[in-house]
């Protein structure tokens, strides 16, 4: 698949009924030609997002019986708009928030200061003139206020309600405000005067919406209208997934087991699951000898982030001189606060557990990802990387000592340990560009990588668009470009490049198109339906064993007592040489019979012995 084929003579309706799950396991390339750019709803913020997504009938049609596996529930805000909440508004429904009023409700909610209220407001400064006093929230004097600038407010207290009022000059109405509920107010200009109006209430419940698919398309009115009036008749909406999905924690560990043929990785969130995946790199487990002879101890984490579904993979290395190395593939912008999010939560994790080892760090000092749902897929493609590139763990260590991103130093004891949180936004822990192994570069999706001369195709819509803020201004090298990443057909990194990056219609601008390396999309699907084959091969496997097995009912499990007429009747039949077919009371008179002839026959034998007994008796010479 080269690039042209994203603008093949057929149409995509007719390309998309000829897309079956078999042609995308064997050559996920078939689905470029069914994706477009457009603006999704992020599960996250509630705010739009530009997102890559494959066409909505081929998704439902290869993803049909896959979906149930891709479940993943988290808590939300829940409001008297939208109680279920992933679905996105538009300023001119009346009954529905906006996206920005969506945003401020959730801030508003996990507000993390110590104040029993929760405020949240687009315009700094504004929540500091509120001010709360004895259960009594104050609102300051309109005429200080912006107008048309909503403020959330949310009692965070789960038993007392408080009374929001405003000062002494307003003519605002006390309001209660009920435990773990809110309200979102503003203040209009009415006739040369200012006062406060109320736009809605909202309340947090313990709720959980699915977060998969993370990037969900906005709905058409028609939708919208649809879901009201089943709603109103009291009738379930067919549960629909209409959006980009991510590849599972659970999917990441069965389909990474399936290519390396090693365990599967342990998984570790922060403050949800042990740290005992650490600990695993201080045993002789998973030794391995490197092509310079030197002998280590690696193992696989996936480790997720505790705000958010984002998905990384981190490879620990110990080698025989004191030294352990952590390098995690962080996809993000080096500064963006969930990879920073997950820096801290492993060093928080290591602190205490490798005080006695000279400690490096690395990770990429990049973003390589653009979409919001291709976190999980990177992940797995670094795992098995790792596993199939024999000198990627040596570059790691290379790196990290070149580098001198050593984070610690032995402690003789723990408690002059220092803390390596505090360290990890150092320059010198973030590899450059240049200096990234290329097999970890296969799913780049920042263009602001590749040097101009790089042969990928640009379209007229990118022209004058800046570069993505990144930690350094580099690029990669021809040298990389030029390196060999699959040895089978000899593909460089470049000619990967040119295969995978597709010129994409962009269905918010009709007539523009984007360039992007749909690699990890394509990749994303493969691996759900290979998972789904998996699952498919294991249930028989597991359905297979069960009818070769007996069947242990529960008259066999108990200890079962003897039946003495059941044993004497099989005892007759057996004398009698008849089958299980011959009744009870026919055997029974069968047995009568054969009883009383052999009786009588017993009976003759007895009488004949007498009789001679008697002749001998009378005549003693008969001999």
């Amino acid at each position: 698949m080269d690039a042209a084929s994203g603008s093949a003579a057929v149409t995509r309706a007719n390309i998309s009924t000829e897309i079956n799950r078999k042609e995308v396991i064997k050559n996920p390339c078939c689905l470029y030609r069914m994706v477009s750019k457009k603006t999704l709803i992020s599960h996250l913020t509630k705010l739009p997002e530009p997102g890559y997504v494959l066409n909505r009938h081929v998704r439902d049609r290869l993803l049909d019986k896959a979906w149930f596996h891709l479940e993943v529930f988290r808590p939300t805000v829940s409001s008297n708009f939208d109680p279920d909440g992933p679905e996105p508004t538009k300023p001119n429904d009346p009954d529905d928030p906006t996206l920005e009023l969506r945003e401020l409700m959730k801030s508003a909610v996990y507000d993390k200061s110590d104040s029993s209220i929760g405020i949240s407001c687009q315009t700094k400064g504004v929540s500091k003139l509120i001010s709360c006093v004895n259960k009594t929230v104050i609102l300051p004097d309109p005429e200080e206020m912006p107008v048309n600038t909503p403020i959330a407010i949310y009692n965070k207290d789960a038993t007392y309600p408080f009374v929001l009022t405003g000062k002494q000059s307003s003519d605002l109405q006390p309001m209660p405000l009920k435990a773990n509920c809110g309200t979102i107010i503003h203040v209009i200009e009415n006739k040369n005067s200012r006062k406060w109006e109320t736009l809605s209430s909202y309340e947090s419940k313990s709720r959980k919406s699915p977060v998969n698919p993370i990037l969900i398309e906005i709905p058409t009115k028609e939708e919208k209208l649809e879901k009201k009036k089943l709603k109103l008749a009291g009738k379930s909406c067919k549960k629909t997934y209409k959006g980009e999905p991510f590849l599972t924690t659970p999917m990441v560990e069965d389909l990474a087991a399936e290519a390396t043929g090693l365990s599967k990785p342990d998984f570790y969130k922060h403050k949800k699951t042990t740290t005992d995946p650490f600990k695993k790199i201080l045993t002789d487990k998973g030794e391995k000898t490197l092509d310079n002879g030197k002998k280590v101890v690696t193992t696989n984490l996936l480790v997720q982030s505790t705000s958010c579904e984002h998905i990384i993979h981190v490879r620990l290395i110990r080698d025989d001189d004191n030294n352990i190395f952590i390098y995690m593939h962080e996809t993000l912008k080096p500064d963006d606060p969930v990879a920073l999010n997950i820096s801290d939560d492993v060093m928080n994790a290591v602190a205490d557990m490798y005080y006695s080892y000279n400690l490096y760090l690395l990770k990429p000092g990049f973003e390589l990802q653009k979409d919001s749902s291709g976190c999980s897929q990177l992940a797995l493609e670094s795992i098995i990387a790792f596993n199939e590139t024999p000198d990627l763990d040596e570059w790691v260590i290379k790196t990290a000592k070149d580098a001198g991103a050593l984070i610690s130093q032995p402690k003789r004891k723990r408690r002059e340990k220092a803390d390596p949180a505090s360290l990890i936004k150092d320059d010198k822990f973030y590899i450059t560009a240049d200096q990234m192994h290329a097999q970890l570069l296969k799913s780049n999706q920042n263009k602001a990588l590749l040097p101009d001369s790089t042969e990928i195709p640009r379209s007229s819509a990118h022209a004058g668009q800046t570069k993505s803020k990144q930690r350094k201004a580099d690029k990669l090298t021809d040298t990389q470009l030029d390196t060999v990443i699959d040895k089978k057909t000899g593909q460089t990194l470049r000619k990967h490049y040119q295969k995978h990056t597709v010129s994409v219609p962009d269905e918010d601008n009709p007539g523009q198109t984007s360039d992007v390396n749909l690699f990890a999309l394509g990749s994303r699907y493969q691996n759900i339906l290979k998972w789904e084959d998996l699952q498919q091969k294991k249930n028989h496997l597991e359905t297979t064993k069960r009818k070769a097995k007996p069947v242990n009912t529960g008259e066999k499990t108990k200890k079962q007592k003897p039946n003495p007429l059941n044993d004497s009747l099989q005892h007759l039949r057996d004398a009698l040489a008849v089958g299980p077919e011959i009744s009870q009371d026919k055997l029974m008179n069968m047995a009568a019979r054969n009883i009383t002839e052999k009786t009588e026959a017993l009976d003759k034998k007895e009488q004949q012995i007498s009789q001679l007994q008697t002749q001998s008796k009378a005549n003693p010479d008969i001999s």
